[in-house]
């Protein structure tokens, strides 16, 4: 049980810390456009939309990839007592990886 608290604290803390780069990086890209009468998107909400986006594109690909090489995939797997869809699970993690990856990437670059 309290494995399970503990990974679904770190689970919250990585999806935290990788909207707040994603939110950065649309911070500093550019001012947000003022639009009388309508709801102005925080880079937040932006970021944690451009995450889910990103992970649904993944999903969808490791979908049809699969389908198409007619690979054989549990359909759920419970690790520490949560029960999910293992391409979602992979979809996500690659959704979280990408912008420190990217941060990564743009830090070795610089040298």
């Amino acid at each position: 049980m309290l494995i399970t608290i503990v990974v679904l604290i770190l689970i919250c803390l990585l999806i935290f810390f990788t909207a707040r780069i994603k939110a950065d990086y649309h911070s500093s890209k550019g001012r947000m456009i003022d639009i009388p009468d309508e709801t102005k998107s925080s880079p937040i909400s932006r970021a944690l939309a451009e995450l889910i986006a990103i992970a649904g594109g993944i999903y969808l690909s490791l979908v049809m990839l699969v389908s198409f090489l007619n690979i054989s995939v549990s359909e759920n797997v419970t690790i520490f007592g949560f029960s999910f869809e293992p391409l979602a699970a992979i979809a996500i993690i690659i959704a979280l990886a990408q912008p420190w990856l990217l941060k990564l990437f743009n830090h070795l670059k610089k040298y």
